[in-house]
C-alpha cells in the first residue's frame, strides 16, 4: 500500500507545472524568471498544448499529408514507368543486335552454298530459315513496342493528374 501511494504522489506532482514563469520587460530589456521581478511581471502559461487548435486545422493536416502521399505514390509510379520504359527500349535494341547477328550468320552459310542443284535448294531453305528469324524477331520487337507504348500513356496519365 504505501508504494502505491508514493506512486499516486508522484504521479499528481508530476502532472502539475514544477514551477511558474514570468515575463519581464525593464529598460526595453526582456527577461524570464521563476520570480516575479516587479509589478509588471507577466505570468507565461507553461502547459503543455493537447490536440489539435481546431478540427479544421486536423482535417486541413490530414487532407495535406493525403495530397502529399498521392505526389509521392504518383512520383514513384512514373519514376518505375521510366525505368521501365528504358529497359523496353534496351531490350528492343537488344532484340534488334541478336536478329542482326543471326541474319549475318545465316548469310555467311548462304554464301558458301555451291552452284549446283543441291546448293540452291541449301540457299532456298536458308532463306527460308532467314525469314523466320527475321519475323520471329520483329514480332518480340513489335510486342515490346506495344509495352513501351503502353507504358508511356500511363506514364502521360500518371503525370498529367
Amino acid at each position: 500500500m504505501p508504494c502505491r501511494a508514493i506512486a499516486a504522489a508522484i504521479l499528481i506532482t508530476a502532472a502539475m507545472p514544477a514551477f511558474a514563469v514570468f515575463k519581464c520587460v525593464e529598460n526595453g530589456r526582456t527577461t524570464y524568471s521563476d520570480e516575479p521581478c516587479g509589478t509588471a511581471a507577466e505570468k507565461i502559461d507553461t502547459t503543455p498544448a493537447r490536440g489539435y487548435a481546431s478540427e479544421a486545422r486536423a482535417r486541413e493536416t490530414t487532407a495535406d499529408l493525403q495530397a502529399r502521399a498521392d505526389g509521392m505514390r504518383r512520383e514513384r509510379i512514373a519514376r518505375d514507368l521510366a525505368y521501365e520504359i528504358r529497359n523496353a527500349e534496351l531490350n528492343i535494341e537488344s532484340l534488334q543486335d541478336r536478329m542482326a547477328a543471326e541474319l549475318d550468320a545465316l548469310r555467311s552459310k548462304k554464301s558458301r552454298a555451291a552452284n549446283n542443284l543441291a546448293g540452291a535448294a541449301w540457299e532456298q531453305s536458308i532463306s527460308t530459315e532467314m525469314q523466320a528469324v527475321a519475323t520471329r524477331y520483329q514480332a518480340d520487337i513489335a510486342a515490346e513496342r506495344a509495352r513501351m507504348a503502353d507504358m508511356r500513356d500511363r506514364l502521360q496519365a500518371v503525370a498529367g493528374r
